[in-house]
């Protein structure tokens, strides 16, 4: 994605390299190059993780997806 085409609120699924799969989430802060996502549905695998960072990962734009 480029930073255009996210807002605040705008769901969309993101790799980050903390988390070993991709999960799901919604944008809630936007930066130049990045964006802070709020993790709502991730792999099992990952839960713990999250938990750990307070379901809330920096995400760079080119690896988000819209859904």
């Amino acid at each position: 994605m480029q930073k255009n085409d996210v807002s605040i609120g705008k769901k969309c699924q993101c790799q980050s390299v903390l988390l070993g799969d991709v999960f799901v989430g919604d944008v809630v802060a936007l930066y130049e190059n990045t964006c802070i996502v709020e993790l709502k549905k991730c792999a099992p695998q990952d839960t713990a993780k999250a938990l750990e960072f307070n379901n809330r990962f920096v995400v760079r734009f080119e690896d988000m997806v819209a859904t």
